[in-house]
């Protein structure tokens, strides 16, 4: 029997954003904005945060729904 513990999630914070990559294992990254998934899964953690860093259009709508959903649950 061992008695090493293996990290089974593992959170990095993404340097001057508010986002955090997830890995599940050594090919199993994604980032998300608290408990939203907002990217799709990366064999890298680097993908993972370059895709994440990406302003784009669908990226602003994507966050602009997020905070939108979270002030809703928040006032009720």
């Amino acid at each position: 029997m061992s008695t090493e513990t293996e990290e089974l999630i593992k959170r990095t914070e993404v340097k001057d954003t508010p986002f955090v990559v997830i890995s599940l294992n050594e090919k199993e990254h994604f980032a998300t904005l608290g408990e939203y998934r907002i990217t799709e899964k990366y064999e890298s953690q680097e993908e993972a945060e370059k895709e994440c860093k990406a302003i784009t259009w669908n990226r602003i709508i994507q966050i602009v729904m997020i905070l939108n959903e979270k002030l809703k649950t928040d006032n009720k």
